[in-house]
């Protein structure tokens, strides 16, 4: 619903049977400058929507109200309020809201990376696509003193993701950082489990 103007991903207007023609085209002409002698067949998948194991998703004050989303292909100073993304999981929309209704409540404004001003930077998911489990990593410009005062307000965060059975770990990053980086080291296991597993 949120295609063409946000900028996570390309050809979801084509049907999959277009994107494969596409990408066996262009691996072919590419190898071919390297006098590639062939390029096997692209191998359809069978997962063609939720098949991302990772999405950064930006947070911007809009107006007073927190902006959750990705970047418009357009122009990038802009958000796309995202509600659902069928690149990564199906969960996509409920995790995002849960974090507009705490940053309504909470008072942490979305961050300007022009500015360098705000608070709530970015939210990261990931996903093990073996088990569905997710870990969700919430990045705020904020020092450890800072966020050692608001500690209540950042476990009720967690006690609200943690409604989603599929959320198994819940992780704050502190990032004070002027480069526009999702993660930094100052990683603060909030809740449940300290890492995922996955099979490949």
């Amino acid at each position: 619903r949120h295609f063409p103007a946000c900028g996570g991903c390309d050809f979801q207007d084509k049907p999959y049977a277009a994107q494969i023609a596409y990408k066996q085209t262009f691996c072919t002409n590419l190898f071919a400058r390297f006098s590639c002698p062939e390029v096997l067949s692209v191998i359809a998948s069978d997962r063609i929507w939720h098949y991302r194991n990772r999405m950064d998703f930006s947070a911007q004050d809009r107006n007073g109200s927190l902006v959750l989303g990705l970047r418009q292909k357009a122009s990038p100073a802009n958000v796309v309020d995202v509600k659902e993304c069928r690149i990564f999981s199906e969960h996509t929309g409920q995790v995002l809201d849960i974090f507009r209704a705490w940053a309504a409540e909470s008072g942490f404004p979305g961050y300007d990376v022009y500015r360098h001003t705000g608070v709530f930077r970015y939210v990261s998911l990931r996903q093990a696509k073996a088990t569905g489990a997710i870990m969700v990593t919430a990045v705020f410009a904020l020092d450890q003193q800072t966020f050692e005062q608001h500690r209540g307000k950042f476990n009720d965060l967690a006690g609200r993701l943690n409604q989603i059975s599929a959320i198994k770990s819940v992780y704050v990053c502190l990032n004070e950082k002027v480069s526009d980086d999702a993660l930094s080291e100052r990683l603060l296991l909030l809740d449940g489990e300290e890492c995922l597993q996955e099979k490949i």
